[in-house]
């Protein structure tokens, strides 16, 4: 009877949390003077958003965006605009969606190998995040285009690391399966660091030169290559740079 009693409390608790209406965050820009001439700006619109993330939840948002009074634009003719700094840095232009809910699905999607439903379940399970099994897709190859941005942003810092030891010897390899294309992969021996992917129509001189010229170019020369005796990768060796 006073289990009964416990579960019915609870029910109606977590009823009454769900009916209470959430107060909306306002977010505004950091700054409110144009960037070019530094004149006031007005309010453009105030609009609401509703924000999903892993480390804030679901949060009603109102977010303000301001316009040059003057009408100053952008060297790309835009009218000169300031929105909240807090967003860009939670959730990609214009989503819902946080960056934090984009890393969850790229990691167990493609880093642990699990199936959308699973990950879907366990956003719903650990972190009380309902979304569908096609934005999870979405939202993993979202992972892997900004991820391959984040790789190319960070050339120099991994050339220098690259330079202090020395250089380093490049494992070249492509491989695929049949009706499905084929992977091109260079990949450093000593740090183990995979230096680019790409897919390829087939593994010809034609295709694999541009990017071996490519990664030389943004990580420096290898000290040596390590590769198999397939004629494609053997006959673009050579035109690469100096190996």
């Amino acid at each position: 009877m006073i289990r009964k009693e416990i579960i019915q409390f609870k029910g109606e608790v977590h009823q009454s949390l769900k009916n209470i209406e959430i107060l909306p965050v306002k977010l505004n820009p950091n700054e409110t003077s144009c960037p070019q001439c530094q004149g006031e700006m007005k309010v453009r619109n105030v609009r609401p958003r509703r924000l999903v993330s892993i480390q804030h939840g679901e949060v009603s948002s109102r977010i303000t965006t301001l316009i040059c009074k003057k009408g100053c634009k952008t060297p790309d003719g835009r009218r000169e605009i300031r929105r909240p700094e807090e967003l860009k840095y939670l959730v990609p232009y214009g989503a819902n969606i946080a960056y934090d809910v984009e890393v969850f699905c790229g990691i167990k999607r493609y880093l642990e190998g699990l199936q959308r439903e699973v990950i879907k379940k366990q956003l719903e399970n650990e972190h009380h995040i309902i979304i569908s099994s096609r934005s999870i897709s979405v939202l993993a190859n979202q992972f892997v285009e900004h991820f391959n941005k984040l790789h190319t942003s960070r050339s120099q810092a991994f050339r220098d690391v690259l330079k202090g030891d020395g250089g380093t010897p490049w494992h070249v390899d492509a491989t695929g399966e049949e009706g499905s294309g084929t992977v091109l992969i260079v990949y450093t021996g000593w740090r183990e660091w995979v230096l680019g992917t790409w897919k390829i129509a087939t593994e010809c001189e034609e295709q694999i030169k541009p990017h071996l010229h490519e990664t030389a170019d943004r990580f420096g020369d290898p000290r040596a290559v390590v590769r198999d005796f397939g004629k494609g990768i053997t006959l673009a060796l050579p035109f690469a740079r100096r190996f």
